[in-house]
């Protein structure tokens, strides 16, 4: 069930969405799921780094996952 989106981010070649479900979806410009990932807690912030994403939560931890 979606709750909220709490974080976006767009680069060039995909969209990263963190919702209040606790979850990451990473998604093509065509808005396809290419990756979903479930988080201990909410996503607070969301960046790309080197082709990773690094994404921070409501509880102070900080996840790097693979795009």
């Amino acid at each position: 069930a979606n709750k909220g989106v709490h974080c976006l981010k767009v680069s060039e070649n995909m969209v990263v969405s963190g919702g209040a479900d606790h979850s990451m979806v990473v998604l093509d410009l065509e808005l396809n799921v290419l990756r979903n990932y479930r988080l201990e807690a909410i996503p607070r912030s969301v960046d790309i780094l080197q082709g990773r994403i690094v994404t921070g939560c409501r509880n102070g931890c900080i996840y790097i996952l693979d795009a």
